[in-house]
């Protein structure tokens, strides 16, 4: 074979050869990923139509990173069927059994975190009554409050006494701002009947005020019990023990009043002792509704 021949043989060779990689190209498919887009490169016709059936795809298993509200887990803790749940009307039953009902006011707030926490490590659940100010500040607390599955109850929303109890209508629209706000955060299929009125209902004065609450849907919650937290001086975490273990002295059921606000530090110091002094008196712990 001349010179020449081989020449032209190996253009040729050359020639097909860049057919063949220019073919392989054409058909590859390569997958990048940028930031928050992930897509597919394809040179082929249906390019783009790939492109943006995998954005798609992508996208629907991501939805939760634009759901304000995709930290509500409807799946957490799921021993809720576990939970000793009681009408209120029944909350006082005179039965054998004893029950302890621990409710905090007046959150949520940094304390409710901490609180939040003792109660998982002493497997016990309680019954939150909330502001709807700071509910409206808190979002994550609410949320952790609703998916450790304890309650919610209805708190007010400013805890203005003069304000509150100028009128019916002025408690029934705090009420209903509060409740509006625990919607907004844990879905508008939320509902709760709780309701504390500040101060509690006690008294001839508050006659009005309770039948308002009543022709609204509400039961109202009082106490039997306390810690005495939010009374006179601030007092020590045994002192709280001692309020709670007085008060709840030969009786069978008792709803005990404790506070959740950001200066009740105590109050959460003293819940560890307070709910081994519980457990240890024979009581069981339920939640209201």
């Amino acid at each position: 074979m001349s010179r020449k021949q081989r020449f032209i043989r190996f253009i040729f060779l050359c020639i097909i050869s860049i057919v063949i990689i220019i073919i392989l190209i054409g058909n590859h498919k390569s997958v990048s990923y940028s930031g928050k887009e992930i897509y597919i490169q394809n040179n082929d016709e249906n390019s783009s139509q790939n492109r943006i059936e995998f954005k798609k795809d992508y996208n629907e298993t991501d939805l939760s990173t634009d759901n304000t509200e995709g930290d509500i887990d409807n799946d957490i803790d799921n021993d809720i069927d576990n939970v000793l749940t009681v009408p209120v009307e029944e909350a006082y039953k005179n039965d054998d059994r004893k029950i302890a009902f621990l409710t905090f006011d007046d959150g949520p707030s940094k304390n409710t975190t901490e609180i939040l926490k003792i109660l998982d490590e002493e497997n016990v659940k309680a019954t939150f009554f909330v502001l709807g100010k700071l509910a409206k500040e808190n979002h994550s607390i609410i949320k952790e409050i609703y998916n450790k599955n304890h309650k919610i109850g209805n708190h007010t929303y400013s805890h203005e006494y003069k304000k509150i109890y100028s009128s019916t209508d002025m408690l029934l629209s705090e009420v209903n701002k509060t409740n509006k706000i625990l919607k907004e955060i844990l879905g508008y299929n939320f509902k709760s009947n709780l309701f504390r009125f500040p101060g509690g209902s006690f008294g001839e004065n508050k006659t009005v005020y309770r039948q308002a609450i009543e022709n609204q849907g509400y039961k109202y919650v009082d106490w039997n019990a306390l810690n005495k937290d939010s009374e006179g001086r601030n007092k020590t975490p045994n002192e709280l023990l001692l309020n709670i273990k007085e008060t709840t002295k030969n009786k069978k059921r008792v709803i005990i009043l404790m506070h959740d606000s950001a200066t009740k530090k105590n109050t959460v110091e003293s819940l560890p002792m307070v709910i081994d002094y519980l457990k240890n008196e024979g009581y069981e712990f339920g939640v209201l509704e």
